[in-house]
């Protein structure tokens, strides 16, 4: 599987962000995942098209200045386990909220992916 991500790879930072938040959502099982940035703008997305502005939206405020935060909110499919992981780059702070997901990759996929997005906009 990994092999497979390695080789569809895209010098668009857009469709490079994508991919990796789409890969993230497959291993991890997540409902969504949205990458938002400070004042909350949806950067990149995947998922369920319906929550991802309004969780792009309440990252910032979810996380604040904590690395990581995790509890329930009402979406608009109804209330969902929300996980948000700060992502410090040379470009500023972004944030990374996963809707859902297998508990017991959260975390450790939410810090993968954030590493990898830091590459990317590096």
């Amino acid at each position: 599987m990994q092999y497979e991500r390695r080789r569809n790879r895209s010098n668009d930072l857009a469709i490079a962000l994508g991919l990796q938040l789409h890969y993230s959502v497959n291993r991890a099982r997540f409902k969504s995942l949205v990458l938002s940035e400070e004042l909350g703008l949806l950067v990149a997305a995947a998922g369920e098209p319906n929550e991802l502005e309004e969780l792009a939206a309440l990252a910032p405020i979810l996380a604040g200045e904590r690395r990581y935060w995790q509890g329930v909110i009402e979406t608009p499919s109804g209330r969902e386990r929300v996980t948000v992981a700060r992502v410090d780059t040379s470009f500023g702070t972004f944030y990374l909220s996963g809707v859902a997901g297998m508990a017991s990759a959260i975390l450790s996929e939410l810090l993968q992916s954030g590493q990898g997005i830091a590459r990317i906009v590096s």
